[in-house]
């Protein structure tokens, strides 16, 4: 890893780019690193992607508060993309803030965020929502993509709130 060190601290103009040197200590599972080096990014360049890389981060270090703060902060920015979108509502669904996260859909599909990618995340929130049949009509645009002699999956046909509960022997 001293190599690596050597890559990252380096102050040889073309590494001169935070952004990069945070990539390069993410692969190498350096994520306080990689954290630094893209805040200090932000300052300077403030991405969409870049955000969303900050966000994922705190979310897998299980820093949900500060990832909600930096991804709310960046979105009164305006600086949020699909995937920056998605890890907010996310972690309004952790809460069970459905209609945060609802909103936050529909505020993607009005500055232009709206994704399949996006769409797919949307689905999921349905559902987590207890909302099966409106994560059917999200996931039915998408299924067309895939083509015409595959089935719908079973589970978009079941309504598990119109289900009987198993019956206890």
């Amino acid at each position: 890893l001293t190599e690596l060190d050597d890559l990252i601290e380096s102050k040889k103009p073309e590494f001169e780019h935070p952004e990069l040197q945070g990539d390069i200590a993410k692969v190498f599972g350096r994520d306080q690193d990689a954290l630094d080096y893209w805040m200090a990014a932000m300052e300077t360049y403030p991405t969409p992607a870049l955000v969303a890389k900050i966000g994922q981060t705190r979310i897998a270090a299980n820093e949900l508060e500060l990832a909600r703060e930096f991804l709310s902060d960046a979105r009164g920015r305006q600086l949020l993309n699909d995937s920056g979108y998605g890890l907010l509502a996310r972690l309004h669904l952790y809460d069970a803030d459905y209609a945060t996260a609802e909103a936050l859909m529909a505020e993607a599909k009005e500055n232009d965020a709206y994704s399949e990618a996006l769409q797919l995340e949307h689905a999921i929130a349905r559902f987590v929502a207890q909302d099966p049949q409106g994560a059917r009509t999200l996931l039915q645009p998408l299924h067309s993509n895939v083509g015409e002699d595959d089935p719908v999956p079973d589970f978009l046909n079941r309504n598990p709130a119109a289900e009987e509960p198993d019956a206890e022997p």
